[in-house]
């Protein structure tokens, strides 16, 4: 009877409480933490130990997967390890989050992760490491870090690289690194072997790497729209190593030009398929550097004061296939520098940029042959020694280029000049043209054009100037206009009263064309009125 009855018991203990529970079964989706959280404190309504913490590591380890973990601000001194699919979020500023002993502050062993709004001191591996689930073994896999600012370790944000230094060999996808502050690290953001956005970045105090992405064949990565500065001996604002597909787009770049503190604004180290357009880069010794041979568009770039070259590319290891195209480049020793010292074979298309104000506009070393180069439609003004210099004693093709002035490139014209050891065709050149007709209401329309028989000269700042009266767009005697992607640019002169002008059309580097508006005109449309060309 009493072994009945003991049987009973356990029976309906086993029914009352029914099947083992797996870990996290009922847990709350939502945690909260908050460093004045405590066993025996209200607690904002939460309830310890089940959605309420004084520390992130706790609510990580009671959180189900997909959980959402807030954290309020406040001075955290842990080490984070994200085992799950978890967001982390700052619930405002000020959640500082510091480690304790290891290598690695926040570090990220899960797929389907978001970090978002944390400052994080970096450990001396790394403030934010992220080497997914099973490293080696399963792939990282949709991982955000977003909003934190990140300062000092080695790496200020790493993607599938373990703290061993050991490189992740299955691709990451879907990772995002967007609208963080990082500063004081050796690498501020640094992916490996993954298809990943960086975007809206500011990244500063370097050394010396800013944003690297590394050996990601056949995954496609952006970096957009970042911020980078780089004052440091040997910075590299962006690296990209043995890259393919990678588009570096719409960056602020800036670094100081120094000889005695050289940075690189892009350095290129393998490369395919690699798009570099809409950046901005101001100072640094060197802008865009490529050590090896690859493919890549060139394209709507400005670059600004760099100390020695704005943008290079050779061939060492391997071919290069470039086209450089719509560039602004200004304040260079050397605005664009091309060689084929490898033999391994240069194709570089030079068309649509503008090489002002520099030293050598273009340089072409002595192992690049007339094939091998295509420079057509780009504009020179101002370069100081030449527009082009060639090292190379194979005739070079520099037809239909804007030299800054009508009668051509010097020697033998007033333009920039032309240098080189062989034979270099320049004729027949771009050339400015310019019309005036009746605007109605006494004023008068100015057409200027830029252009040759195969090339139009687009977004090329032309200058006006007026005698009398003022030009609408400006208000004033002088105004500047970009031409059209027709090669034309267009003003409205208002005449003073009674009184005829004389309109000077040219570029920065002066007037080129001029054209007398007669005294009242009126009438729908006037005669042609011809340009005369400034002597130069």
């Amino acid at each position: 009877m009493r072994a009945w009855r003991l049987a009973v018991g356990v029976l309906v203990i086993v029914l009352a409480l029914g099947p083992a529970l797996p870990a996290h079964a009922g847990a709350p989706l939502h945690l909260w933490v908050d460093e004045d959280y405590c066993s025996t404190c209200s607690n904002g309504a939460h309830v310890w130990n089940v959605d309420a913490f004084s520390t992130i590591s706790a609510a990580l380890r009671a959180a189900a997967p997909g959980a959402t973990v807030h954290v309020a601000p406040g001075s955290y001194y842990e080490d984070v390890r994200i085992a799950q699919p978890v967001r982390l979020l700052a619930t405002g500023p000020g959640v500082m989050l510091s480690p304790r002993r290891a290598q690695v502050t926040v570090a990220v062993a899960a797929n389907g992760v978001t970090v978002d709004g944390l400052e994080v001191a970096g450990g001396s591996q790394a403030a934010i490491l992220v080497t997914g689930p099973d490293f080696q073994r399963e792939p990282i896999r949709d991982v955000t870090i977003r909003g934190c600012t990140v300062r000092g370790g080695l790496f200020g944000i790493a993607v599938n690289i373990d703290s061993a230094w050991n490189y992740g060999t299955l691709p990451a996808e879907m990772v995002e690194i967007s609208d963080n502050t990082v500063s004081g690290c050796t690498r501020a953001i640094y992916v490996y072997n993954a298809e990943a956005e960086i975007t809206r970045n500011d990244v500063s105090q370097l050394a010396p790497e800013g944003i690297g992405i590394y050996s990601s064949q056949g995954s496609v990565s952006h970096i957009v729209a970042n911020t980078v500065r780089a004052d440091a001996p040997h910075n590299r604002a962006i690296y990209i190593l043995d890259n393919q597909g990678t588009v570096v787009d719409r960056n602020s770049l800036v670094g100081t030009a120094d000889v005695l503190t050289p940075t690189t604004a892009i350095t290129l180290d393998g490369y395919d398929d690699l798009v570099l357009s809409n950046n901005r880069v101001d100072g640094f010794y060197w802008g865009t550097h490529a050590y090896t041979g690859g493919t890549a568009r060139v394209e709507r770039n400005s670059f600004h004061n760099t100390a020695a070259w704005a943008i290079s590319f050779g061939t060492a290891i391997t071919t290069t296939q470039v086209t450089i195209a719509d560039n602004l480049i200004s304040g260079s020793y050397w605005g664009l520098r091309l060689d084929d010292d490898s033999g391994y074979g240069l194709q570089a298309a030079v068309y649509g940029n503008s090489f002002s104000n520099n030293v050598i506009g273009v340089q072409l070393a002595s192992s690049v042959t007339g094939d091998e180069v295509a420079l057509h439609g780009n504009a020179f003004c101002g370069n100081l020694s030449a527009g082009l210099r060639s090292e190379a004693e194979a005739p070079i093709d520099a037809r239909e280029n804007w030299w800054g002035a009508n009668s051509g490139p010097g020697p033998a014209g007033s333009g920039d000049q032309v240098k080189g050891v062989g034979t270099i065709s320049v004729s027949p050149w771009v050339r400015l043209s310019a019309s005036a007709t009746s605007a109605g209401e006494g004023r008068t329309r100015i057409v200027a054009t830029l252009a040759s028989d195969h090339y139009r000269l687009g977004d090329y700042p032309l200058v006006f100037s007026t005698t009398q009266g003022t030009f609408i767009s400006s208000a004033d005697t002088t105004c500047s206009v970009p031409t059209e992607a027709d090669g034309t640019a267009q003003v409205t002169l208002t005449p003073a009263q009674g009184q005829g002008a004389t309109v000077y059309v040219g570029s920065s580097c002066g007037p080129v064309l001029s054209l007398s508006v007669p005294q009242g005109a009126q009438g729908p449309s006037l005669p042609l009125l011809r340009s005369k060309s400034m002597p130069q």
